[in-house]
């Protein structure tokens, strides 16, 4: 017996068509096995040929079957039933006497064609998933501005902050190297700027040389650089004075990075000290405050600093105003502060004002004067005894 549909050239039918022909031709294969089953021959019409075609040989036909059966699982299974029935059966008589075993064959193969088609109508899909684990980013930051020079770190606090810091990573390196295996370290420096990609931090810290500590921005940066996987965290290695503009940016940064979808924590690692590591006189500036972050040109800009005066009991301390930095720098005021009669220490608040004439970023610092002089001779003036910040003009 030869294959039914060699003669009948097949085309693909509309979608639409195919879903409405779909029951009739249903109809007509039931009624054709019913003429195979009663009367035991082929169908001699090409119009049966035809139909039989359509029902089972069509697998556009079969695919609007699955869909309209596909309310129920078992839709599938009938019609693989149906059609294996039909197969089998079409092979029960033959125009030549075949052997058994030859009939098994054809009947085999005929099967395995109708189950191959009415499996790929199913879309069966190979599946290969691959798990890769991708470490999280940690973000190491090490402050290189000028700072860090100052030397009140250490058991002896007369270790400079830098190499303090240092020391510290060359004893802890063992578990640095284990950070390095469960997360994708990065470390940055930052001073005035945020300087990505750091092979050697050690380096970094023998000589730092910022002039100004942009702490808030840096961090900012450094997780925007680092953008692309999930950041654990963001550690950051500073004596935590940021004094650029505008003012306030590490809170709005920590909160910005606080509020997004995949929260961003930050560590801090404090180094150096407030205040000096003796009890010899001082005084210490505690906060620096502006009027204002953008005024014009030749307008009075309003400057607020409070000291601490620590062991000078009713000891006169000149504070100036400082407005512009380098070689531009001029002292434009002048205020003497002292701590209340009969107390070795005390908070005093100081106003001091300056009026701008040219227009650009402008350092505005405020410190004890170079000749300022504690009760016993020797100068006030030091690091912690200023602080600087800026304003646009």
């Amino acid at each position: 017996m030869g294959p039914l549909l060699a003669d009948i050239p097949l085309r693909l039918l509309p979608a639409d068509m195919v879903l409405i022909t779909a029951p009739i031709a249903n109809l007509m294969i039931l009624a054709e096995m019913f003429t195979y089953w009663r009367f035991g021959r082929r169908p001699a019409l090409r119009g049966s040929r035809m139909t039989i075609a359509l029902g089972a040989g069509c697998p556009a036909l079969i695919a609007a079957n699955v869909a309209i059966f596909a309310w129920h699982p078992a839709a599938l299974f009938i019609i693989a039933a149906m059609l294996v029935a039909w197969v089998a059966h079409s092979y029960g008589r033959t125009t030549s006497p075949i052997s058994k075993r030859s009939r098994m064959l054809l009947i085999g193969l005929r099967i395995l064609i109708v189950l191959l088609l009415l499996a790929y109508l199913l879309k069966p899909t190979l599946r290969r998933v691959e798990v890769f684990y991708e470490k999280a980013i940690l973000v190491l930051m090490f402050d290189t501005s000028k700072s860090m020079n100052i030397s009140d770190a250490g058991a002896d606090a007369r270790t400079s902050r830098a190499d303090a810091l240092r020391s510290a990573l060359a004893a802890e390196s063992g578990r640095l190297d284990k950070l390095s295996e469960l997360f994708d370290v990065r470390k940055f420096t930052f001073d005035e700027r945020c300087n990505p990609d750091v092979k050697q931090v050690s380096d970094a810290l023998k000589m730092p040389a910022g002039e100004t500590t942009a702490l808030g921005r840096s961090i900012r940066d450094a997780v925007q650089i680092s953008q692309g996987r999930k950041i654990s965290g963001v550690i950051v290695f500073t004596d935590g004075v940021d004094n650029a503009v505008p003012a306030g940016e590490p809170m709005r940064v920590a909160e910005d990075l606080g509020r997004l979808a995949s929260p961003v924590p930050i560590w801090t690692v404090g180094l150096g000290r407030e205040t000096p590591a003796t009890n010899r006189p001082a005084a210490i500036i505690k906060e620096l405050a502006l009027s204002d972050r953008r005024i014009p040109a030749f307008n009075v800009l309003g400057v607020h600093a409070v000291y601490d005066l620590i062991n000078l009991p009713a000891h006169p301390v000149k504070v100036e105003l400082v407005f512009g930095q380098g070689d531009d720098a001029k002292v434009v005021d002048t205020k003497t502060i002292q701590a209340a009669n009969g107390k070795t220490a005390d908070t005093v608040s100081l106003d001091m004002q300056v009026t701008p004439t040219t227009a650009g970023f402008h350092a505005v610092t405020v410190r004890v004067a170079d000749d300022a002089k504690a009760p016993d001779g020797k100068a006030l003036g030091n690091e912690f005894s200023r602080r600087t910040d800026y304003v646009q003009v």
